[in-house]
């Protein structure tokens, strides 16, 4: 049994699920044999047949070595026909809905991992969209890791709206909002993709405050004392870092756990989370919410491990109390 950070294992003593959920819930299975799309009033030439989805993708134009380039520059694609998959941390369950949306023929930017294609989401009968962004892996992957990208940033977007109600009642003007993720399948052939994340275009300054390995790039102190806020949060059993985003707005953020469970491959698992404790510096921001210090630096790594002892303990607690027919949150879809 993973540690008890994993998602949706609900304690029926402490129902403290809205501190410990993580990411049990992988790739929901339906997305490899999806009905056809709902028809849309477009020419029939533009209907294609339904491809076979494979539980891996690539982008048909990945370039690492990308030069960055104004996104609404890319010439967009005609519009096609796909399904949208949402998470809903409440009830730990994907959402599937009909989506329409038309894709650039090329990323207009590439990360070590993934590459950005400019999108345009259909959100009513006359015309009204939505500008996005669709991320693709440049090398192929899971379904399950693409789906876990979005859960985890779902999740971050929870520990951001505790932070933001932990400000207010110490009367703290900042908030932190992590973008809604959708997985979107696009099985038509009419794109350059078939499975990717996709979010809202975020225009303006992009900063990266922190990494995932431990590496601080700013000295943002909303940034510090958020990362710091979901460790005490979470009872120190996970921690949100790699946060980057346009001001407080904040996009692909990593998680780390103990057991390394869930949460896709930027998921370090303790070692992720001895390097955030060893480069961690308490801030203003942190003491003014009131939480407590942590032990960073070279003392942060025997921190750790009694941390990990104590989420080892929890684990084989947890263990026992699902052997008793403990509840396990629903991994089902639901079809809206």
């Amino acid at each position: 049994m993973p540690l008890a950070t994993r998602a949706g294992v609900l304690s029926a003593a402490t129902r403290r699920q809205s501190r410990h959920q993580t990411a049990p819930a992988h790739a929901p299975d339906d997305i490899f044999d999806l009905p056809p799309p709902p028809p849309h009033q477009h020419p029939p030439q533009q209907q294609q047949q339904q491809q076979s989805l494979q539980p891996s993708t690539k982008p048909k134009r990945a370039q690492s070595n990308l030069k960055p380039k104004n996104p609404r520059q890319t010439e967009l694609g005609p519009f096609c026909d796909g399904f949208k998959y949402e998470y809903e941390c409440a009830s730990a369950r994907w959402q599937r809905s009909a989506c329409r949306l038309r894709v650039a023929r090329e990323p207009f930017a590439a990360g070590g991992m993934r590459c950005c294609f400019h999108a345009e989401e259909l959100v009513d009968d006359h015309g009204g969209v939505v500008e996005s962004v669709a991320k693709v892996f440049a090398e192929p992957v899971t379904a399950h890791s693409i789906f876990d990208e979005c859960l985890t940033q779902a999740v971050a977007e929870m520990h951001a709206q505790a932070f933001n109600r932990r400000c207010a009642q110490r009367g703290v003007a900042q908030s932190v909002a992590f973008l809604p993720c959708a997985v979107v399948v696009l099985p038509g052939g009419d794109a350059p993709f078939e499975l990717a994340t996709m979010e809202p275009f975020l225009p303006g300054e992009y900063r990266k405050h922190s990494d995932n390995k431990g590496g601080v790039a700013t000295s943002d102190e909303t940034a510090v004392a958020f990362s710091h806020f979901t460790f005490i949060n979470s009872d120190q059993l996970m921690v949100v870092c790699d946060i980057q985003g346009v001001g407080d707005f904040y996009t692909d953020p990593q998680i780390h756990t103990w057991d390394g469970e869930g949460f896709g491959m930027g998921n370090l698992g303790a070692e992720g989370i001895r390097r955030y404790l060893h480069s961690h510096v308490h801030n203003e921001l942190i003491g003014r919410l009131g939480l407590p210090r942590l032990q960073g630096g070279s003392g942060g790594a025997a921190a750790a491990d009694g941390l990990l002892m104590r989420a080892m303990m929890e684990s084989e607690e947890m263990s026992h109390h699902l052997a008793r027919g403990g509840l396990e949150a629903s991994l089902d879809v639901e079809h809206v």
